[in-house]
């Protein structure tokens, strides 16, 4: 990659003719740089944009040609994410300045990270604690990955950053669909175990939003307890967004292009604006977005091959994992588990006085798919070898908005954080093989089709002390409530004829179908207090009181459940209420001899929600149930961890 720079009259013009040779902008006070990686027709388009749309101020001159510029950089530059790194480094729309003939690149705002004279240690603001601190401050174990890292390892989703970071795992167990993300921290695995972040406002796990002007991400590891409350049983992960400037207009614009060895071409294109609207007080960051990740995975499935006129041509044999044998002609689709996406990032800051902040933001973002991003049989292979033509794919829709409110007073900040959630999605798999395994049938064509939605709010009211003195409190009140409901279906032509292992005759092609609303609740109280016994030595006490309340009135219908009862009462209704209240406590001792060393012990406690889950047929599962003298009833709910 070669990066390089150039001052620009003010002429639009000008800047519309140099577009094709590179394909990122960044206009900062008055400078343009271009960064070349791919020239592109979106790269073209998005600068025509900017230099027809921007006022003719905005391609001044400025200084003196082309510049270079040193990254300053320090001797932990190179170590993990949880070393100390920038402090309040400026978002990836400052300006561009490169060293053309060596091909290297920097932000020129990184000239401007703070730096410990003594030490020449780079510092990082975090807000971790729900304070401002620098993060060789802050008593626990977190790690941070800035704007600079984002850039040089390409980071645009979940995937790519989580893998950054020491003692976080994640996996896909259920197919690769859009709410089967499992991620670990420390080990602490399962459902609800690690909480996700937007600034202030909790999200759900699963969103995923594209990686665009983040100021940092910190992961938080071990129980959050008292400040974060459910879902921090594992760590916290917390994507802070970059402010808006109330002083400067600023903008990038950024397109790039990537072929998948193997695979099908791709590209991501975004814009972002900074645009003061009155100077002090008000002003509105905006990001949209627009991609297509490469499909890499072929799908195949047989075609039977009569000219053969053998019975042997009519039977596929993909379970034959060494050779794939199959006596037949195989159909074929290319390029699949392709991802195209576009949405958008807005938020503004107001601040009309110099005690209160108002910071709304609005999140759109919509995903299709056309496959899964798994290959059969073995990890390294990126074919799928199905039994029937039965396209897979997912999509998901929604919308994330709130925002926080800050008033400071000369005793601390009140803060109130506000946010709601609308979501659609679809997931659409082939569950051929797993049918006739469970229900001892030949091989039937066997779609399944999942649609989820989601409506959450979630209010948050904190109060962060500052008055002078050796103690300091932290209180607030925390309220959520998520409405939800899957719909699941698998319909199955011939199933209901089909012959079994054990003679059972179903009597339906209604194999499975499942509706499951579910409503929950939670309310929490906490407070924390940290004394500063000397300079050098504090503790910390916290407590967290949360009240949850699941409550789901599922119903299940089908062969799932036939021929224990016939098929008319068939319905299995899968009622089940779960109510936890849950002190979470967190004692931190912490000794601090010099800035550049911290000390401390840290004990806390987190916990999941308990909730409702949906048991096994008793068609497929009654004589286990029997054995351990269990009922279906008796595995509907858990309570919490």
């Amino acid at each position: 990659m070669i990066s390089k720079s150039w001052n620009f009259p003010r002429s639009g013009a000008d800047l519309r003719a140099l577009a094709p040779i590179g394909d990122r902008l960044v206009i900062d006070g008055g400078r343009a740089v271009l960064r070349s990686r791919r020239a592109s027709v979106a790269a073209t388009l998005l600068m025509g944009l900017l230099a027809a749309g921007l006022p003719a101020g905005a391609w001044a001159q400025s200084g003196q040609g082309a510049q270079s510029a040193q990254s300053a950089q320090s001797p932990q530059s190179a170590q993990s994410p949880q070393s100390a790194q920038t402090a309040q480094s400026p978002p990836p729309s400052s300006t561009l300045v490169a060293q053309a003939g060596a091909g290297t690149q920097t932000e020129a705002g990184d000239q401007a990270q703070t730096t410990d004279q003594g030490t020449g240690l780079q510092e990082v603001v975090v807000t971790a604690t729900r304070r401002s601190e620098q993060e060789q401050n802050v008593p626990m174990s977190i790690s941070v990955i800035t704007p600079q890292q984002m850039q040089q390892n390409e980071i645009k989703t979940f995937d790519d950053f989580a893998v950054e970071v020491p003692n976080l795992s994640f996996n896909y167990s259920q197919g690769g669909s859009v709410n089967d993300r499992g991620v670990a921290i420390r080990g602490i695995e399962g459902p609800n175990t690690t909480a996700f972040y937007l600034d202030d406002l909790p999200m759900d796990l699963s969103l995923d939003p594209r990686v665009v002007d983040l100021d940092h991400i910190e992961v938080l590891e071990g129980p959050q307890g008292t400040l974060y409350g459910a879902r921090s049983m594992g760590g916290t992960i917390r994507e802070i967004t970059t402010a808006p400037d109330l002083t400067k207009f600023s903008g990038v614009a950024d397109a790039q292009g990537m072929k998948a060895d193997g695979g099908n071409v791709g590209y991501e294109t975004y814009l972002t604006l900074n645009i003061p609207i009155v100077t002090d007080s008000l002003a509105v960051r905006l990001t949209p977005y627009r991609g297509e990740d490469p499909g890499w995975i072929t799908r195949e499935w047989p075609v039977p091959g009569y000219a053969a006129g053998v019975a042997s041509d009519l039977e596929p044999k993909w379970w034959n994992t060494t050779t794939y044998e199959c006596n037949c002609t195989p159909g074929e689709q290319q390029d699949t588990a392709e991802q195209q996406y576009e949405g958008l990032n807005l938020q503004a800051l107001w601040k009309p006085s110099a005690n209160l902040a108002i910071r709304p933001k609005f999140l759109y973002q919509k995903l299709d798919s056309n496959g899964l991003p798994l290959g059969n049989y073995s990890a390294n292979n990126t074919t799928n070898y199905m039994h029937f033509d039965i396209p897979e794919g997912i999509w998901d829709r929604w919308m994330f908005y709130g925002g926080t409110i800050d008033y400071t007073t000369p005793i601390g900040t009140i803060t109130s954080a506000t946010s709601g959630l609308d979501r659609h999605n679809r997931d659409t798999e082939d569950a051929s093989e797993f049918t006739s395994s469970s229900y001892t049938t030949p091989l039937l064509a066997s779609p399944i089709d999942v649609i989820g939605n989601e409506q959450d709010i979630t209010e948050e009211i904190r109060f962060a002390s500052s008055w002078k003195g050796p103690l300091q409190a932290t209180a607030g009140y925390y309220y959520e409530r998520s409405e939800q409901w899957s719909a699941f279906n698998q319909y199955i032509a011939g199933f209901a004829d089909a012959p079994t292992l054990f003679g059972i005759s179903y009597g339906t092609n209604n194999t499975a179908e499942l509706w499951s609303p579910t409503n929950t609740w939670e309310k929490a109280y906490y407070g924390q207090l940290i004394y500063h016994i000397t300079p050098k030595w504090s503790v910390t006490w916290g407590e967290r009181y949360s009240w949850d309340i699941y409550e789901t009135s599922g119903k299940l219908w089908g062969a799932i459940a036939y021929p224990t009862i016939s098929y008319a009462d068939s319905t299995y209704n899968l009622a089940s209420t779960e109510n936890d209240h849950i002190l979470t406590p967190r004692y931190v001792l912490q000794y601090q001899p010099d800035p550049n060393l911290n000390l401390y012990a840290d004990a806390a406690k987190g916990f999941r929600p308990g909730g409702g889950q949906v048991p096994p047929g008793l068609n497929l599962c009654a004589a286990d149930y029997a054995a351990d003298h269990l009922t279906p009833s008796e595995l509907s709910h858990f309570g919490p961890d």
